[in-house]
């Protein structure tokens, strides 16, 4: 199990799965962005992060503390 601040360990991963909202997501990181970064292009959302997944599901408000777990 990982948290979603961990983006190396994200894309690192072979997949991941999480909830959000009460929905579950599952696939390979295409793409992921640290919201707080000064390069980031989604400032909405402080202390989470966006991301693309395999599946072609974006996220760009998930918590940096969310567990997400290694598959």
């Amino acid at each position: 199990m990982i948290q979603a601040w961990d983006i190396r360990e994200m894309q690192r991963a072979n997949s991941v799965r999480f909830e959000h909202q009460g929905k579950v997501y599952e696939g390979i990181v295409q793409s992921i962005e640290d919201n707080d970064s000064v390069l980031s292009h989604e400032k909405n959302h402080p202390g989470c992060v966006s991301l693309m997944l395999s599946t072609g599901q974006t996220l760009n408000d998930l918590p940096k503390t969310a567990p997400v777990e290694r598959l």
